[in-house]
């Protein structure tokens, strides 16, 4: 339902390997946790919060094509964000060399962290609950580079609807501490416009 586990901690370890015995295109290796605790905190309300990591090993760096890099940032991750947009950024150019958008590059290293209140209003309108939350989180190319970039933060809140299909979720984040590629400043010029520290997130299911 809208407020998910309601007490008890939930561990989930992965590991993928490619290129064994010779047999795909690029060898790596990948590793990680999601780790989740959800404390109730009476018959209404739930304290969830994840701590999620992953990292990619045993690769040439750079080697790896973009969809197979680890990526950070949109609905189920640091809100604020749009997906996979939290992280190194490289400026595009159209056919008149001038700026045109900021895309993300992935990188060797992630995590991000999520605390969330999820507040059950069923007994005021049914089906009805709400929620509160702060997401942080990062992207590193190399493991030398963690450290190097700061965690960034979305802060926002959410309503849910107990639909027949599961919650239906909308979350409204706002990045507390946006870099310029965020805020699509590209050599002191800002293409950005009032809603680029915003974001808006529709899902079915909650963030974690």
């Amino acid at each position: 339902n809208y407020r998910r586990g309601n007490q008890g901690w939930s561990f989930q370890p992965f590991y993928i390997l490619s290129g064994l015995f010779g047999g795909a295109t690029y060898k790596f290796q990948k590793t990680g946790l999601d780790m989740r605790k959800f404390t109730s905190m009476g018959d209404y309300v739930v304290f969830a919060k994840r701590v999620y990591l992953s990292g990619i090993y045993y690769a040439e760096n750079d080697s790896l094509p973009s969809d197979i890099r680890t990526y950070n940032g949109g609905t189920n991750s640091v809100r604020g964000w749009n997906r996979n947009e939290l992280g190194p950024k490289r400026p595009t150019f159209d056919e008149n060399d001038e700026f045109l958008r900021y895309v993300p590059v992935g990188g060797r290293a992630t995590i991000n962290f999520n605390a969330e209140f999820r507040f059950d209003l069923n007994d005021l309108i049914k089906g009805l609950g709400i929620s509160t939350f702060l997401d942080g989180g990062q992207v590193w190319r190399n493991f030398n580079d963690i450290g190097t970039s700061p965690i960034q933060y979305g802060l926002g809140g959410g309503i849910r609807y107990q639909s027949p299909i599961g919650p239906v979720r909308v979350d409204v984040a706002y990045k507390l501490n946006p870099t310029d590629e965020d805020l699509r400043i590209y050599q002191g010029q800002n293409y950005g416009n009032k809603w680029s520290r915003w974001g808006l997130h529709f899902s079915i299911g909650q963030a974690f």
